[in-house]
């Protein structure tokens, strides 16, 4: 039996609950990206920013809650302060050195300086969003 198919859009701007939510880059920034669904991506990989351009393989709530949109935003910042160039440049190098001294493909993707970072600041947004999150209301 085949999956019900999505009502998500295939391509979207972020909506303001997401705006105000996603505080890991400026807000001007912010408005500009495109959240792009797709089939799949290369490998293991559910998210992969380039630019502004945010590609997703998973559906993704627009709830302002969800850390892979928070991890790829993080991204779309990095693209932005450093440039194509700068960015594509030390995301390689950081891959390749890490290649070479880990002999690692998985180990060598996670130790490169961008995806650290990305990581570092989604789980600090994840814990700051989960306390402002309102308790349950329990329904008697």
């Amino acid at each position: 039996m085949d999956p019900e198919p999505s009502t998500e859009p295939r391509i979207r701007r972020l909506n303001e609950v997401e705006l105000a939510s996603y505080d890991v880059l400026p807000r001007d920034l912010a408005r500009r990206v495109q959240v792009i669904r797709v089939p799949d991506l290369p490998g293991r990989y559910t998210g992969l920013s380039l630019g502004r351009f945010v590609f997703l393989a998973v559906p993704t709530p627009a709830d302002g809650r969800n850390a892979l949109l928070c991890h790829e935003l993080v991204h779309v910042r990095q693209w932005s302060d450093q440039g194509v160039v700068g960015f594509s440049f030390r995301y390689v190098t950081d891959f390749v050195r890490g290649y070479i001294r880990l002999r690692n493909w998985n180990e060598a993707y996670l130790a490169i300086g961008a995806e650290v970072e990305a990581r570092v600041i989604t789980l600090e947004w994840a814990q700051v969003t989960a306390r402002r999150r309102p308790e349950p209301v329990d329904a008697d």
